[in-house]
């Protein structure tokens, strides 16, 4: 009766440590995927934190745009009422203005994680989806306008970070599709200075010349060769003319 009894206890005592044996392999396990789960949780917030900055980076540089739109529409209304007199304090009241946004543009690039994916964001109705702004509606292509002069001031200002060395691949493929679509798009004529001035700022800025025939440059060259910006284009791509590029009347 004492040998059964012991034996029963020696198989309770086995069963019990592999219950317990079992329940530390469960526990273990357990735990290694709690972790995982809290290290998933962790990433997501990373990612949700940063797609968050990102947006308010944006949405910073979408409400200085509209500033400037808004200046200059408003400029522009006062001038057909102006006298001499309203011409100076109006020019000294321009120039402070667009030195404090080219501050604040500077200060939010500069600020930002990615201000080469930022200004790639904030340019993508340089040429807007409805094809028929510009044919009638001149309120609209006045709009067009002040908005490519704010897309060419946002690629100055990141153009003197010199980012093209630490331009992701990912930010410089993007910069290349919208190269290849605004040259789809551009009409070469000397009215739509503007437009090529974009469009060499663009190359220029985020490194991308040598996917273009220099030929082609140079003749935008030649529709910009009155802008400040001509001088610095001209050193940008490596292009020697025979004349001073506010003279240029051929190519050297």
């Amino acid at each position: 009766m004492q040998e059964e009894a012991s034996s029963t206890l020696l198989r309770l005592t086995k069963r019990l440590k592999d219950m317990e044996g079992k329940f530390r392999s469960t526990r273990i396990a357990f735990l290694a995927r709690c972790e995982e789960v809290e290290e998933r949780e962790r990433k997501l917030a990373a990612l949700k934190a940063e797609a968050e900055n990102k947006e308010a980076e944006l949405r910073d540089l979408e409400r200085l745009i509209e500033e400037k739109k808004r200046d200059t529409l408003l400029e522009k209304e006062q001038l057909k009422h102006a006298t001499a007199r309203d011409l100076q304090l109006m020019m000294s009241y321009m120039l402070m203005r667009r030195d404090l946004v080219v501050n604040e543009v500077s200060a939010a690039l500069r600020a930002s994680e990615d201000p080469a994916q930022l200004v790639l964001d904030a340019m993508k109705e340089f040429y807007p989806s409805d094809d028929s702004v510009g044919d009638g509606d001149r309120a609209e292509f006045d709009t067009v306008v002040v908005y490519r002069r704010s897309c060419v001031a946002l690629l100055e200002e990141l153009k003197k970070m010199k980012i093209t060395r630490e331009t992701k691949t990912r930010v410089r493929e993007e910069a290349m599709k919208m190269a290849s679509d605004w040259k789809g798009k551009m009409k070469v004529a000397d009215e739509n200075w503007l437009e090529a001035l974009g469009f060499l700022l663009l190359v220029t800025t985020y490194g991308l010349t040598y996917a273009f025939d220099t030929t082609e440059l140079q003749d935008l060259l030649i529709i910009v060769a009155q802008q400040e910006q001509a001088t610095e284009l001209c050193r940008d791509l490596g292009i020697i003319f025979k004349q001073a590029p506010g003279n240029l009347g051929k190519r050297g």
